[in-house]
């Protein structure tokens, strides 16, 4: 029998999935913004504070700041579908610009 917070963390991850799944649907609609609004909602929902940290940290130190094997599987499924909707216009753009930015600041390091 599951205790409390397993079965709060069940309920949790089921809502994930509901998310991923309204997410995905915007997708086929093309309103990806809106599809990335409800996964941000996800992560916030599942993570709290820490969802902006996640992104910004390596697999391994996520997958330690997150300590739980079925959250963790939660957050790589989140990742899936966002990956999923690169066709988006959205984050297309964000993503050049960051490896640009990233180049950029490569460049400027090795002066």
């Amino acid at each position: 029998m599951p205790t409390i917070n397993e079965d709060y963390m069940i309920r949790q991850i089921e809502m994930i999935g509901e998310l991923i799944t309204r997410a995905l649907k915007l997708n086929v609609e093309s309103r990806y913004d809106e599809a990335f609004d409800i996964l941000d909602e996800a992560m916030d929902e599942m993570f709290g504070h820490q969802a902006d940290l996640l992104e910004m940290v390596d697999a391994h130190t996520a997958a330690c700041l997150i300590g739980d094997p079925m959250k963790i599987r939660a957050y790589a499924d989140l990742l899936k579908t966002k990956v999923d909707l690169l066709s988006g216009v959205r984050t297309m753009t964000g993503l050049k610009t960051r490896y640009e930015n990233l180049y950029d600041e490569a460049l400027i390091m090795s002066n």
